[in-house]
């Protein structure tokens, strides 16, 4: 994972990116590498979270690790496919829309957005799906809107094979 580097404050030395000791005054800096990525950590613990099936702990740690990175894609899509899995359609669409906005061009991720648009849409009632809006804007100042009341639906492509959770694109 390509992380931003992180300058030592005693010495003014750049850390290498798996290092905790600053290689030019061999000060420890575990605590603030921890604190610069806990995003990932808190991704890491979601992923796991996912795995093992609860569902509403990871969606919690990504939720935190978004929090902390707005702009860390792999949890966007992760928080997609959590949130897809549990049956909040809203979550997921605002998700998919914002890794849309994070990675236009990603082929994986505009496959994700179209299978939850599409899954969404089948869990309206047939005289909504009619006049089903389009995905939601990704306005992370919003706030969350009320948990669809469809249901988990048995997934396909990308949300299928255990939500996707264990696909390498996953992995960080």
């Amino acid at each position: 994972m390509t992380e931003t580097p992180i300058r030592c404050p005693y010495c003014g030395g750049w850390l290498p990116e798996e290092a905790t000791i600053c290689a030019d005054c061999h000060e420890d800096l575990a605590a603030l590498v921890r604190l610069a990525r806990q995003h990932a950590i808190y991704y890491n613990e979601a992923l796991s979270l996912a795995r093992e099936g609860d569902l509403e702990a990871a969606r919690l740690k990504l939720l935190m690790a978004l929090e902390r990175n707005g702009r860390f894609l792999p949890a966007q899509r992760l928080l997609t496919k959590v949130a897809a899995a549990q049956g909040d359609w809203a979550l997921a669409r605002r998700s998919a829309a914002r890794a849309l906005d994070l990675a236009p061009e990603d082929d994986l991720v505009r496959r994700l957005a179209a299978e939850v648009e599409a899954e969404a849409t089948r869990q309206l009632p047939p005289a909504a799906r009619r006049q089903a809006p389009a995905t939601p804007p990704a306005d992370p100042s919003s706030p969350p809107a009320p948990k669809a009341a469809g249901r988990p639906a048995r997934h396909r492509g990308l949300l299928g094979a255990v939500f996707g959770l264990t696909s390498k694109e996953d992995r960080h």
